[in-house]
């Protein structure tokens, strides 16, 4: 679960509804409330909130809406080490800089959420505002990672801010040269092309196996383009040679409504495919180079339904989640 610090700024907006930032702060509290993000708060921000409502509100009311905020927060502690890395630590503002080592002392805390951003310039934890947290709901890291002993290869890490679900990425190439009309094809007689999705021998050695299928669990998602497929197998050099035979070449023309090899090289590199791999896999595991439909494949579907997609994702892999900790 995504763990992020509120600063004051935004629970002012929220009791105050100061417009259009409170629409943001309620729903950054909503999420708190449904327990899709863990908020905290510090003994500071509590101390100014309840002096700033105390101006416009009776004792007894502020207390009650402070209790209700620490229903749906935690709170973070802060001890003399906070106070003197604060001291010390060169930020204009020393409110500022005691939250932000309250959140580093934690250790847990991934986002500072603020209106202040510039204020938290120095900070080591991300910062944004309410509306950037709110919106951007992804968190893309490209990885150049080998797999060590027991694990597997993986290509990119996404993580729902939300939530604080990481969703494994895999690319994988297309087949050198499979592009395909389908007419001499057993199984599939539309145009479509192959993706090498089995691992590499050193992969294999790392992870400790002999098999080089990947389970349907290995990764969350696979992505691909066509580029590979419409290269002329065993063509070596710079420029690859887009496929000789000219009935393949003019299926692409037509389908990607180009004239010329360089504009179709664009067109395929452009064209990402994603796929759900238990959506593809067989008897468990990933099939060594499933087939993928050129036009309309129900499996590997275009970038445009992407994020939808890793909804429905997240939303399973939330729901058993909630389910292993009912158990515990």
């Amino acid at each position: 679960m995504k763990q992020i610090l509120i600063d004051t700024d935004v629970i002012l907006d929220f009791f105050f509804d100061r417009q259009p930032f409170s629409e943001f702060a309620a729903k950054l509290f909503s999420f708190c409330e449904n327990k899709q993000i863990q908020g905290f708060v510090t003994p500071v921000i509590y101390s100014n909130t309840y002096y700033l409502l105390r101006q416009v509100a009776k004792h007894d009311k502020v207390i009650e809406k402070l209790t209700q905020l620490l229903s749906i927060t935690d709170v973070l502690s802060m001890d003399r080490n906070v106070v003197h890395q604060a001291l010390t630590s060169g930020f204009k503002d020393f409110e500022d800089a005691l939250q932000n080592f309250s959140a580093i002392n934690d250790g847990s805390i991934e986002v500072i959420v603020t209106r202040n951003v510039k204020d938290f310039k120095k900070s080591e934890i991300g910062v944004l505002t309410p509306e950037n947290f709110v919106k951007t709901g992804w968190s893309i890291q490209k990885l150049n990672l080998n797999a060590q002993q027991g694990t597997y290869d993986e290509d990119i890490s996404i993580t729902h801010r939300r939530t604080g679900i990481i969703l494994k990425v895999e690319s994988k190439s297309a087949v050198r040269g499979s592009i395909s009309d389908g007419r001499r094809s057993r199984k599939i007689k539309v145009p479509h092309f192959k993706v090498k999705c089995h691992r590499s021998r050193s992969n294999i050695s790392l992870v400790g196996t002999s098999n080089d299928r990947y389970s349907v669990d290995s990764f969350d998602m696979l992505i691909t383009t066509p580029t590979n497929a419409i290269y002329q197998g065993k063509t070596v050099g710079e420029d690859l040679e887009v496929v000789h035979n000219d009935v393949f070449k003019q299926m692409l023309y037509e389908f990607y409504v180009v004239d010329n090899d360089l504009d179709l090289i664009k067109s395929t590199e452009n064209d990402w495919r994603f796929c759900i791999p238990e959506d593809i896999a067989e008897e468990g595991f990933v099939p060594r180079t499933p087939y993928v439909v050129l036009n309309n494949d129900s499996n590997w579907r275009p970038v445009s339904e992407l994020e939808k997609r890793l909804i429905e994702v997240v939303n399973q892999k939330r729901q058993r989640r909630n389910q292993t900790s009912r158990r515990s």
